[in-house]
């Protein structure tokens, strides 16, 4: 067997989720104009969707004695939380062509940061990611500009926590 650790996933997917960095930063970006960040020193790592999928793809076709009792790291970005903001801010902007999406920094008592190393994979399997936050934003840019999620804030599909909770999921 094999393990991978794959960083926070982005993009838009058909299971799509809103709780996660930048997909949050950006649902709010596009239906609120506005993004909150609390705090925005704490590191993210970053996976797109389509790189997850390649992945897997890859793992799944890997010759087992190279792969097996291994443990893989896999992601494409650490960025600050306030840098992703940034970039979320510029793609929307840029996409529906508007200037006014305001970005408001609250302190936040949360500090955690999250830094992956993925040279492993890349020396072992010739894999590393090739898509971005930005591919990622505008992929949901899109996804939003064509009624792929609607109710992006009322419907707890999108949410797990929030799922789980109304599914009395323990």
């Amino acid at each position: 067997g094999v393990i991978f650790r794959p960083a926070t996933v982005c993009g838009y997917s058909p299971r799509q989720r809103l709780d996660l960095s930048v997909n949050i930063l950006t649902n709010h970006a596009i239906n609120k104009n506005k993004i909150l960040v609390f705090g925005g020193n704490q590191l993210r790592p970053n996976l797109h969707i389509k790189d997850y999928s390649d992945l897997c793809l890859l793992l799944l076709n890997a010759p087992s004695e190279i792969i097996n009792h291994q443990t893989y790291n896999v992601g494409m970005q650490n960025l600050r939380i306030i840098d992703i903001a940034y970039i979320v801010k510029k793609v929307v902007e840029d996409f529906f062509n508007i200037k006014n999406i305001s970005l408001e920094i609250q302190e936040s008592n949360d500090q955690r940061s999250y830094h992956i190393n993925s040279n492993k994979i890349k020396e072992q399997l010739n894999f590393q990611p090739k898509l971005k936050i930005e591919d990622a934003v505008r992929d949901l840019c899109e996804a939003f500009n064509t009624n792929k999620i609607p109710n992006s804030f009322e419907n707890d599909i999108y949410f797990n926590v929030r799922r789980m909770k109304n599914l009395n999921i323990k």
